[in-house]
C-alpha cells in the first residue's frame, strides 16, 4: 500500500493524486461518479492503472479509498482493505496519473472561448494553466 498522510504537503505524491483524481472525474463526465456516499461514508475507486509521478513502476488495479473527503488507503487491489458499504466506483480501462500544469497557454479572452480552453486542457489531464500574457 502506498502511504497516504492525513494532512497532505505540497510536493507530497498524496497531493498529485488528489489532483489527479480531481482532472479524472473532469472528464469523466460524471457517469461513474456516486450520488451519495455510502453507508461507511466511504467512496472506493477500483480497478485503474495509476502512475504515481515518482518514477516507479505503475500499480495495475489500483485501489483508492477516500472518507471525509480525504484519501485514506492507495495501493494494489487485495493490498487495500475496502470499508463495509462504501461506493464502489468502476475505473477499470482507464489510467490515473497525477494532474499536468500546462506551463505555456495563449488563453482566449471570451467568456465561452475561454471555458472551452479550460475544458479541453482539464480533458488531457491539466488541473493547471499558465498564461502570462494575461
Amino acid at each position: 500500500m502506498l502511504p497516504v498522510n492525513s494532512r497532505v504537503r505540497p510536493g507530497h505524491p498524496a497531493t498529485a493524486l488528489l489532483s489527479l483524481l480531481a482532472a479524472t472525474f473532469a472528464c469523466s463526465g460524471g457517469e461513474n461518479t456516486p450520488a451519495a456516499e455510502g453507508a461507511s461514508g466511504a467512496t472506493v475507486f477500483v480497478g485503474a492503472r495509476l502512475i504515481t509521478g515518482t518514477g516507479a513502476p505503475p500499480v495495475e488495479d489500483a485501489v483508492f479509498v477516500v472518507e471525509d473527503g480525504r484519501f485514506t488507503a492507495v495501493g494494489p487491489s487485495g493490498a487495500v482493505d475496502i470499508p463495509e458499504g462504501a461506493i464502489r466506483v468502476d475505473l477499470a480501462g482507464k489510467t490515473v496519473v497525477p494532474a499536468f500544469v500546462n506551463a505555456h497557454m495563449h488563453l482566449p479572452s471570451g467568456r465561452d472561448e475561454l471555458v472551452l480552453a479550460l475544458r479541453h486542457n482539464a480533458y488531457y489531464g491539466a488541473s493547471a494553466v499558465v498564461s502570462l500574457g494575461s
